[in-house]
């Protein structure tokens, strides 16, 4: 392979690898917006630090073929500061992506779908008992002891009844004891829903509270790539190092991240120090071609000078 085709192949492997640290840029800032004209201004920043990135690593390679130290110098601080964004932003935009990724794992996953059952659940019935928000359960659960306590009074008045004296005292205590009952049902029953209603709250408040928690990224390794998982037991195992897969998986973002800048931009600066080298053999030959002209015209002169001479000198 020669250097002009090794030179394409590189450039095209750095072009590549910055094309996709470029939209990762642009759509990461667009996502920190929420107006499309605020999502098109942090793009276009985005964007912008982007270009200024390559172009300063373009100056770094020109600047330091052509014997300009200090210009070479400034350029790299640049671009090592713009660089230094980059890699935060294209780790933000795989963090992003990830996330989303287990999000929808999540979504798919048993204990999301229970969640949002009891939730669907938990809804419609308190929808039903709409009307039991509104009452006074304090009052109500006094109301239901007082009649409570006289119900259980005329119980005891009924079981200390003689068989035999029944219109004496079982007939009027067992009426005493229905009426009391009568009026118990009712509040019973309103005391029953009031009792459903708040179990019904709990229960809707611990569905959302789980279906959070499933979607939350990183909240449990459930929803984690098989990967990250495989790769702690291994590291644990094998290495003896002890690490989390939710912990491995953010190494694992930010050394892609970094791979893929790094990797792009030496690709890059090599291409332009293969420029650099190829200008100063242009310079050269362009030089050793003027000389050459020079020294041919020169002796061409001289040479077409001893000819006149010569040629005056001869006798006629």
């Amino acid at each position: 392979m020669n250097i002009s085709s090794l030179r394409m192949t590189i450039l095209l492997v750095g072009v590549i690898l910055l094309a996709i640290a470029m939209f990762a840029n642009v759509n990461l800032y667009m996502s920190l917006a929420s107006t499309p004209v605020d999502k098109g201004m942090w793009a276009t920043m985005g964007l912008a630090f982007d270009v200024a990135k390559i172009a300063s690593l373009i100056l770094v390679g020109l600047f330091w073929a052509t014997n300009k130290p200090f210009r070479a110098f400034l350029s790299f601080l640049f671009f090592l500061t713009l660089t230094m964004g980059s890699l935060w932003t294209l780790f933000g935009y795989t963090s992003k992506v990830t996330q989303e990724s287990e999000r929808q794992a999540a979504i798919g996953s048993m204990g999301y779908k229970s969640a949002q059952l009891s939730l669907e659940n938990s809804e419609k019935r308190l929808s039903e008992l709409a009307a039991v928000a509104a009452i006074d359960a304090t009052a109500l659960q006094a109301k239901y002891d007082s009649l409570n306590q006289r119900q259980q009074a005329a119980e005891a008045e009924l079981n200390a009844c003689p068989r035999n004296y029944l219109t004496k005292c079982i007939n009027p205590a067992k009426a005493k004891l229905e009426a009391v009952q009568r009026d118990l049902a009712p509040i019973a029953s309103q005391l029953g829903q009031v009792n459903e209603y708040r179990g019904l709250e709990k229960t809707k408040i611990g569905a959302i509270e789980s279906s959070q928690l499933a979607l939350a990224g990183g909240a449990s390794e459930d929803t984690l790539h098989p990967m990250f998982i495989n790769g702690a037991i291994v590291l644990s195992d094998i290495f003896k190092i002890n690490v989390t897969p939710n912990r491995l998986k953010a190494y694992f973002l930010a050394a892609s991240a970094l791979v893929c800048e790094l990797l792009a931009s030496f690709l890059l600066l090599s291409v332009a120090s293969l420029g650099g080298h190829n200008f100063h053999a242009v310079s050269g030959l362009q030089q050793v071609s003027e000389s050459g002209a020079g020294g041919i015209g020169h002796q061409s002169h001289a040479t077409s000078g001893i000819g006149l001479e010569a040629v005056a000198t001869v006798p006629k």
